[in-house]
């Protein structure tokens, strides 16, 4: 991707002469306006009395959005370099989703409150749209992460400022243009741009959610605290696995090494930390061979596990660390991937031990194909390893033992545990959400994102007054 002041070119990470879309970059002028009419077309849409009118909406896109799941997972494939199995595994999950969201208009939006200090008078809470969401979106998801921002965003009533990352405008554009044709005109606005764009949609949102790097988020939030908004912030992580003696090596190998170089590292859940506890030997032997046999090549391929990383900054950024780690006294344990000739974005797999918990590797977020793989002597050390980091979006225990397990879910720091499975997922249902620096605001998904796009009221009603 490039990127001037009028113009994004979004081109395909495994062949970057091919040039996927270029449009324009919004305005913060046009930004302004979209804002005004979202406001205005919200209004009505938001109203009590249309619940039934937005979750019939919000079907009909759901409907269409699997509709054309096999379109837009090929477009996912050529724009963000997402192998085609794992594109439709995505679409699949955004369709639950947006099925899932699309019943939120007919929830419950208030509670009923005993009446203490005066008899007969009454009291309760009712839920308001917050009026226009900004929603700002990574596109290593570039369907499943908008559809679960805009599906809750648009369910309780709000219009919807949508600014996508500038790798995945064109899958934004033709996904907004599948959602609008169900919609009411100039209720969701898809603005492509960079950070001039991103700026201008905080500074006309009511409410803000976003998806991306921990120093874009700190800004984010510092400015939507600056205008007193809402602000929702998922910022990433250093996903750590621990695996216990008693864990099969064989079956933790398999789902380790898919944690840890499925997309070829760029979930932001990906595990980034193996910690051992004991004698681990069959273990790391399991897993180096699991990690050699990941085949990477041209993600429309089936028969392909792992495509390129985004673009030349990110796979310099994987090549940098892992000379450093291997100057600083790492070990690649894994003999090098073979990787496709031609001038894509592909880089090998890398598992690297001989790095202690300080290591900048155990500590910063590489975002591609590397993993750091430590020991502990017990379950204790290996917990301290986990928590170690500035991050706490998810962590993992693998173990028969539920001793351990009870354990884990007590000391470990995260926000999302998870035991015998892999770091990675998300439902929508459930609670989406990370501790310390991976997270800021409400918890995205589940019926409690209710809370975070509207504005509580309280009502309190007492009889007519007596005539005097």
């Amino acid at each position: 991707m490039s990127s001037s002041r009028f113009t994004i070119t979004s081109r395909s990470p495994q062949d970057p002469k091919s040039v996927v879309c270029e449009v324009d970059a919004t305005s913060p002028e046009t930004v302004s306006k979209f804002a005004t009419t979202a406001a205005h077309v919200g209004l009505s849409w938001g109203a009590d009395s249309a619940a039934q009118l937005r979750a019939d909406a919000l079907v009909a896109s759901s409907i269409a959005l699997e509709s054309a799941s096999e379109y837009l997972a090929n477009l996912m494939v050529e724009e963000v370099g997402k192998p085609i199995n794992e594109a439709r595994a995505e679409l699949a999950r955004a369709v639950s989703f947006a099925r899932y969201f699309a019943q939120q208009p007919l929830a419950d939006a208030g509670t009923v409150y005993r009446a203490l200090s005066v008899a007969s008078a009454t009291s309760f809470s009712v839920r308001r749209p917050a009026g226009v969401a900004g929603l700002i979106t990574p596109w290593n998801f570039p369907v499943l992460i908008p559809i679960w921002k805009i599906f809750p965003a648009l369910a309780y009533g709000n219009g919807v400022l949508w600014k996508p990352s500038e790798e995945a405008t064109c899958i934004a554009l033709a996904l907004s243009k599948l959602l609008s044709d169900h919609l009411p005109e100039g209720l969701l606005s898809v603005l492509p741009g960079g950070a001039d764009t991103g700026r201008a949609v905080l500074e006309q949102a009511d409410v803000l959610s976003f998806t991306g790097s921990v120093e874009v988020g700190h800004l984010i939030i510092g400015s939507a605290k600056g205008r007193h908004i809402p602000v929702q912030a998922e910022l990433g992580g250093l996903s750590a696995t621990i695996v216990m003696p008693d864990a099969d090596p064989a079956s933790a190998a398999r789902m380790l090494a898919g944690g840890a170089f499925g997309y070829a590292g760029q979930r932001c859940t990906s595990t980034r930390r193996i910690i051992t506890v004991g004698h681990s030997k069959a273990f790391i032997e399991a897993l180096v061979a699991e990690t050699r046999a990941l085949n990477i090549g041209d993600p429309a391929d089936e028969s392909v596990a792992i495509g390129p990383v985004i673009n030349r900054m990110a796979k310099d950024r994987v090549h940098d660390a892992v000379r450093r780690a291997k100057a600083e006294g790492g070990r690649v344990l894994n003999q090098t991937n073979p990787i496709p000739d031609g001038e894509g974005w592909f880089t090998p797999c890398f598992l690297v031990d001989g790095v202690d918990p300080g290591h900048f590797l155990a500590q910063e977020e590489v975002f591609g194909p590397v993993c750091a793989v430590m020991s502990a002597k017990d379950f204790p050390e290996a917990v301290d390893i986990a928590n170690s980091t500035r991050y706490g979006l998810a962590a993992a225990v693998i173990t028969s033992d539920q001793g351990v397990v009870a354990q884990a879910i007590e000391k470990l720091d995260a926000g999302m545990i998870r035991i015998n499975a892999p770091t990675s997922g998300a439902d929508p249902h459930v609670p989406f959400t990370g501790v310390r620096c991976s997270a800021y605001g409400p918890p995205e998904l589940g019926s409690g994102v209710q809370d975070f796009y509207t504005k509580l009221r309280t009502i309190t009603t007492h009889p007519p007054l007596a005539c005097a």
